[in-house]
């Protein structure tokens, strides 16, 4: 940790930076301002939350009126991604700003001696909350995810991690409540992470929403375990179950609007939502058999890559607001809060950029966006968009002309744009090279393995 004259100098710093970010959005007598205090900045990640069911990106039911409020008041990225299609190399990505061959953590596990066996987040890998924390920032995570627990971890760089089994959104914004109540005058990083969108789709809103958000009765209940999901799937998904199954869906995503709206509400009651930075994400979509099985955690389709990414500025004159087309990935979100809290991003390297000239309105480079499971990688640039299979097959899609991925222009070979991609892709995948850290696992508990298969994941 820095000492206190070396953080004293990172405060003032970046006070300097959010004083350049408002003078870069007009006003010439911005510079006259005195210089505003380091932001708060509190990360919320929304499990398993489609970019397509925000109102502010163009959503028909009314179901996200915080968020789309939020999006009204910050920068909205239309076009932003995951790098992986489930939680833990998602997280891992975005904490640690490299890709999930660099941290390794690309795998769910697998069985040994009787024990289901998961790999960890290496100690040698540096966090997002490991730089805040040396640039003179308290940190604070309040999370519910199995694969998100302090034993595999995802606590490194943390003062105080609450991870809290089968807690609900409004469960954990109380335990982040009770958490700064015991803040010092330091400025702080939180993360609070929502599983409530989640698969088996039963944190629901009381009832009278149910006529605006569509029935969700089914004649089959689906049952927990991947395989038994699975052969539900085949028997007993027609058109009135999957319209169930989305208003489900869209129950859940508006039981955790409503936190995040309760989350503003606590933060302006402890008098820090003026000079807070919060940005909203998820770590992944969810497919509803778009290309097959239920859920995520599958190839990289848009469905699953495509996340809501939201920023939204502490309370200056001119700060930016609007919509931002440009491509960016979740590597992307640590660099971007680092720069825009005024921190040096320091060392080992991250794989992302920042986003601040794209949040002030300045056009990025065109760069590509890649994403890796266990079965394929993908890359896309622009509109277009190759899988590489592991089994070597290849598809390539136009987004502009098939946003849902339906037909493939590589299945004659991979020839023209195809061949392009790949080169690109390869080019990237030997840049990469093996993991950056020696990987360590643990063994998982049987209430984790019974949380995991709850879930869908085994």
């Amino acid at each position: 940790m820095s000492s206190a004259p070396a953080a004293c100098c990172r405060r003032r710093a970046a006070g300097a930076a959010l004083l350049l970010l408002v003078a870069a959005c007009g006003g010439r007598d911005a510079p006259t301002r005195p210089a505003a205090p380091p932001p708060d900045v509190v990360l919320v990640v929304v499990d398993a939350l489609r970019a397509d069911r925000l109102g502010a990106a163009g959503y028909a039911k009314a179901i996200t009126p915080n968020l789309d409020r939020l999006a009204g008041e910050g920068v909205l990225f239309t076009r932003a991604y995951a790098h992986a299609t489930w939680t833990k190399p998602s997280i891992a990505t975005l904490f640690t700003s490299v890709y999930p061959s660099e941290h390794g953590l690309v795998r769910l596990g697998r069985e040994e001696a009787g024990k289901f066996v998961t790999e960890k987040l290496p100690r040698a890998a540096t966090t997002l909350a490991e730089r805040f924390r040396a640039g003179g920032y308290q940190t604070l995570a309040v999370v519910n995810q199995v694969h998100l627990q302090e034993k595999l971890g995802f606590a490194q760089g943390f003062d105080r991690y609450e991870w809290r089994r089968g807690k609900s959104a409004f469960e954990l914004n109380a335990i982040l409540r009770d958490a700064l109540a015991g803040a010092d005058a330091r400025p702080l990083f939180a993360w609070v992470h929502y599983l409530d969108v989640h698969w088996p789709y039963n944190s629901r809103l009381p009832g009278k929403r149910a006529p605006e958000l569509g029935a969700t009765a089914m004649a089959h209940e689906p049952p927990q375990g991947l395989e038994w999901v699975e052969a539900w799937h085949r028997e007993h998904y027609d058109e009135a179950t999957a319209a169930a199954l989305e208003a489900r869906y869209d129950h859940e995503v508006a039981f955790v609007d409503a936190a995040i709206g309760e989350l503003v509400e606590i933060l302006a009651a402890r008098g820090r939502w003026r000079d807070t930075l919060l940005l909203v994400t998820s770590d992944h979509g969810e497919s509803f058999g778009a290309h097959g099985p239920l859920m995520h955690g599958h190839l990289p389709y848009e469905e699953q890559l495509h996340v809501p990414l939201l920023l939204r500025l502490p309370e200056r004159p001119d700060r930016p607001t609007g919509r931002r087309a440009q491509p960016v990935g979740l590597v992307d979100v640590a660099p971007t809060l680092l720069d825009l809290a005024g921190l040096e991003p320091g060392e080992p390297p991250m794989r992302g950029r920042s986003l601040r000239p794209a949040i002030e309105g300045a056009a990025l480079d065109d760069r590509p966006v890649f994403a890796q499971t266990e079965g394929a990688w993908s890359v896309r640039r622009g509109d277009s968009k190759l899988i590489a299979l592991e089994t070597g097959g290849f598809e390539l899609y136009d987004l502009a002309a098939d946003p849902r991925e339906r037909t493939n222009l590589a299945a004659g070979g991979c020839d023209g744009p195809c061949k392009e991609l790949l080169q690109l892709l390869r080019a990237f995948r030997a840049e990469l090279g093996e993991p950056l850290h020696e990987l360590d696992s643990d063994a998982l508990t049987d209430e984790d393995v019974e949380e995991l298969r709850a879930l869908g994941y085994l």
